[in-house]
């Protein structure tokens, strides 16, 4: 069963948005320096899409914890950089 638009619209944004903020927490906790907004809505965007395009259908635990560890190692490195 296919999604809707709204709702794999909505189901990409929160994991986007838990995504991003999971790095951004991380990143503000152990350099002490805050992350651009830029830098954050870049990081979200970039993320959104590739929810969107996993939620057109339901997945399953592994992949989803997979997808969400290579977001954290993706967003990790380049929030310090956006700060350079």
């Amino acid at each position: 069963m296919t999604a809707g638009w709204c709702s794999r619209t909505v189901r990409a944004g929160v994991f986007a948005a838990v995504c991003v903020l999971l790095a951004a927490l991380g990143h503000i906790l152990m350099s002490g320096s805050e992350v651009p907004a830029w830098a954050l809505a870049a990081g979200t965007g970039a993320t959104g899409l590739v929810g969107w395009s996993l939620a057109g259908r339901e997945r399953g635990l592994p992949l989803m914890v997979t997808v969400v560890v290579a977001a954290q190692t993706a967003l990790s490195p380049a929030f310090p950089l956006a700060q350079s």
